[in-house]
């Protein structure tokens, strides 16, 4: 990566599957502390968990709302 992300919160949307999944992954493991969103409570979870990095699981539905303002 370019700029280190070491320390920082990153807030990724869709990250319950596909490449959300794997930016979570990679950013998780340069240092980032990631808010894993996505519908799917359980992938989340299931995700942050095997992270081993300091995370939140939120899940929303960015089409909601009230979900965005949650998220955020």
């Amino acid at each position: 990566m370019g700029e280190s992300v070491a320390g920082k919160v990153i807030i990724m949307t869709g990250a319950s599957s596909g490449i959300g999944r794997a930016a979570a992954r990679l950013l998780a493991r340069e240092g980032a502390m990631v808010a894993l969103v996505a519908r799917d409570s359980s992938r989340l979870r299931s995700l942050g968990e095997a992270l081993g990095a300091p995370s939140i699981v939120v899940p929303a539905d960015l089409a909601e709302p009230g979900d965005t303002d949650r998220m955020v």
